[in-house]
């Protein structure tokens, strides 16, 4: 698994959520904030990613630049916590909290 992020960006682990899924298998979630330097340094832009792991594997998603606000972009991270929101599920919830 690659995890593609820009040598710019740092990520912070923020959430960790241990569930299940439909099918009863163990799936271990993590939830991180990517921050990015943007304008030359002089501002950040924030973006979220998504880690699922499970018996079969692991699968990753992230979003960057979503908003220059890290309050907001903790929001987000907590809601997408809340909810177990997994990695395929990611872009959709995104969009819709846009």
């Amino acid at each position: 698994m690659k995890e593609p992020r820009t040598s710019e960006s740092s990520r912070s682990l923020i959430h960790v959520r241990d569930t299940r899924t439909w099918t009863g298998k163990k799936l271990h979630l993590e939830y991180y904030l990517v921050s990015c330097a943007v304008m030359g340094g002089c501002a950040e832009s924030y973006g979220v990613e998504v880690k699922a792991s499970s018996e079969s594997g692991t699968d990753y998603a992230g979003i960057e630049n979503i908003t220059m606000t890290g309050t907001k972009i903790l929001e987000l991270i907590d809601l997408l916590a809340a909810g177990t929101v997994t990695p395929t599920g990611l872009a959709d919830v995104v969009q819709d909290w846009l």
